[in-house]
């Protein structure tokens, strides 16, 4: 090879790995342009949009229910014993509708309407189940007293120890305590007191089933990529209304069905929920598989769960005030359910206080693998390809010496259910995200390496013919003759004489 085309090959090799390490930036702009273009919800054609239209993955509502099965000595005042039933699995639809952009397409506003299918083969037995729990209308009821005037509080009185068959503990179906049943007490006392029974049906999801949570107002993406699908409002309320803080009632994140591109496992990422009346911190945990694609883990510390002496931050949750927060690891959220003594929970008492509220009950054994809230996100996409959203719904039980019922109860957490609301890409879906998202990493992998790697070789081929070339010829002993007439050695001259 002539010295003019060794140089050639050498610059040529050079230029190459130059254009590799410069393309860098350029094929990562290259693929964050093409992902943006995939999950933005403005453009009503893109990939993204059709996904959080209608999420590619079956949702199932799992229940499980915590039945009492020492209830004479519980009223007594004993400590309740629990047995946990389930689950009873129900396939959840709700496809996002009523979708209206502004009129700069930056935000986007729907409903989620979600309706409940119940599902035989993934459940433990028909809703027609019965369990035995404690009576939440004659609870509620209880509860509220102290807020009417005396002379009604008198009225409501005379009324429930008439009411004589009313028990504070009593069986129900599973469908009943879920979907709702008209209680005859209620009905009743309806009668009585209007204004302390606005409705006579009860179900802990009464309504839920072919209704929605609130109209969402969320980013499409437009200004911001990083902005896509967190809330700008819910139900009109750009913050919300129950809590003692500004950093308490603010909305932050999205609903924990859609997400922005682009996640970083260092940052703190927020959910916004409903059924708890507020967002929660999620933190980067582990990277995991889901559908043999590459997903990272982010879940709910411990911390999120601690009450505001322990951890001021939380200071905000506590109800009316500071001096009243309830233990680490429940979330008063009476005022946002129209003023039952509802608390919310971890599964199992996830995270709580162990001497003030799990060691008051018997059956519940926390897991943080079985009952925490996770999600596991394709950290480019933002995608969320499996998510498990965990509660726990409990009730504040204390005695009332006015009613002979709950004279004698123990003052505690009564854990009513817990459930969890899951979803899982499907294969399609993870091979349609496989399709879009990894043959283009691989291509513009491929060739951003590729570039260096065969520059490298071929700068270095060229660079070793070079010095090759430059190097003083060595002329070998078989090659030399030697003129033994002229006292030098030849071919045939013995070296050692």
């Amino acid at each position: 090879m002539s010295g003019g085309a060794l140089v050639v090959g050498a610059v040529l090799g050079a230029v190459m790995i130059v254009l590799g390490g410069v393309f860098f930036p350029v094929f990562d702009k290259i693929i964050h342009d093409q992902v943006v273009k995939q999950v933005v919800l403005y453009n009503t054609n893109s990939t993204g949009f059709g996904e959080w239209k209608s999420p590619p993955g079956d949702i199932y509502m799992q229940f499980w229910f915590f039945t009492l099965v020492n209830k004479a000595e519980v009223q007594d005042g004993a400590k309740p014993y629990f047995v946990e039933v389930g689950p009873f699995t129900y396939k959840e639809h709700k496809p996002k509708g009523n979708i209206t952009f502004s009129a700069d397409k930056n935000t986007v506003n729907y409903t989620s309407p979600n309706s409940y299918e119940f599902i035989p083969d993934m459940s433990v037995a028909d809703p027609d189940y019965k369990i035995t729990t404690i009576n939440i209308p004659l609870l509620t009821v209880a509860d509220q007293l102290k807020f009417l005037p005396s002379f009604l509080q008198k009225l409501v009185l005379e009324f429930l120890e008439s009411y004589e068959h009313e028990e504070i503990f009593y069986e129900v179906s599973i469908h009943d305590i879920l979907w709702g049943y008209e209680d005859p007490m209620l009905v009743l006392l309806a009668k009585v007191a209007p204004s302390l029974v606005p409705e006579t049906t009860f179900g802990i999801f009464v309504g839920r089933n072919g209704s929605n949570d609130g109209v969402y107002q969320v980013y499409t993406g437009k200004n911001d990529p990083m902005q896509i699908s967190n809330i700008v409002s819910w139900k009109g309320m750009t913050k919300l209304e129950w809590w003692t803080t500004d950093e308490a009632n603010a909305i932050n994140g999205s609903d924990g069905s859609y997400n922005h591109p682009f996640w970083n496992k260092d940052d703190d990422a927020y959910v916004f929920s409903s059924d708890i009346c507020r967002s929660i911190i999620v933190k980067y945990e582990q990277e995991t598989r889901t559908r043999g694609i590459r997903t990272w883990k982010f879940s709910a510390p411990s911390y999120s769960m601690l009450n505001g002496t322990a951890y001021p931050p939380n200071a905000g949750f506590c109800l009316p005030d500071i001096d009243h927060c309830l233990p680490s690891g429940l979330l008063n959220v009476s005022k946002c359910q129209l003023g039952a003594p509802i608390i919310m929970s971890l599964p199992h008492f996830l995270f709580a206080d162990e001497e003030k509220v799990i060691d008051q009950v018997y059956g519940v054994r926390p897991d943080i693998v079985e009952h925490n809230t996770y999600f596991n996100v394709e950290p480019l996409t933002g995608a969320p390809l499996e998510v498990a959203k965990r509660i726990q719904i409990n009730i504040f039980m204390e005695k009332n010496a006015e009613i002979d019922q709950m004279k004698n109860l123990r003052t505690l957490t009564f854990p009513l259910l817990w459930l969890n609301e899951s979803a899982t890409i499907t294969v399609d879906g993870a091979n349609s995200l496989k399709k879009s998202l990894s043959l283009p990493l691989l291509i513009t992998e491929c060739v951003k390496w590729g570039l260096i790697g065969l520059g490298a070789v071929v700068l270095i081929i060229c660079s070793a013919c070079f010095i090759r070339r430059r190097s003083p010829r060595v002329r070998s002993l078989s090659d030399t003759a030697i003129n033994t007439s002229n006292g030098d050695l030849s071919e045939t001259t013995p070296i050692l004489r």
